[in-house]
C-alpha cells in the first residue's frame, strides 16, 4: 500500500490542496503548477466579474451615491472613487468597499485595506481617524 501525501499551497487569497499516493504525487504536482499559474499573486487580485448595477446620483435617503468606477486595477479604482465629489468626504474602508461593489468591483476587504495603506504611504491619500475607525481622503485636495 502506497503512502498518501498532502500538499497545501496558498497564493494570495487562494488555497489549493492536493492529496495523492506517493506514486502519483509527481503527476499531481504537475497539475498543481498549472493551477497555480491561473491564480493571481497577493496584491494582484482581479475583481470578480458580475453584471453591472445601476446607481442613481442620490440614494433614497438623500445621501450622495458614489460614482461608477471604470478603472480595472484596484489602486486606480480607489483613486477614481476618492478623487470624485463623493470622495471629498472622508470615507471608511467599509464605505469604500461598498462603493466598489456598486460598480461590480468585488475585492476582499483585506485587498482594499492593503491598497489604501499603500496609497497612503505613497502620499496619494490621507488617512484620518474618526473615533475608532480610520477614514481616507485624497491628498490632492
Amino acid at each position: 500500500m502506497s503512502e498518501r501525501i498532502r500538499v497545501k499551497i496558498r497564493r494570495g487569497g487562494t488555497e489549493i490542496e492536493i492529496e495523492a499516493a506517493s506514486a502519483e504525487i509527481r503527476e499531481s504536482l504537475d497539475i498543481l503548477d498549472q493551477l497555480i499559474a491561473k491564480f493571481p499573486r497577493a496584491g494582484e487580485e482581479e475583481p470578480i466579474e458580475v453584471p453591472p448595477t445601476t446607481t442613481l446620483p442620490m440614494s433614497a435617503s438623500g445621501v450622495e451615491s458614489p460614482p461608477p468606477v471604470v478603472a480595472s486595477k484596484l489602486p486606480d479604482a480607489l483613486m477614481q472613487l476618492l478623487g470624485s465629489d463623493w470622495g471629498r468626504t472622508p470615507r471608511t474602508l467599509r464605505e469604500i468597499s461598498e462603493a466598489l461593489e456598486l460598480s461590480a468591483k468585488h475585492y476582499r476587504l483585506q485587498a482594499v485595506s492593503t491598497a489604501l495603506a499603500r496609497l497612503t504611504k505613497a502620499g496619494q491619500l490621507r488617512r484620518l481617524k474618526k473615533g475608532d475607525v480610520y477614514s481616507y481622503v485624497s491628498a490632492k485636495r
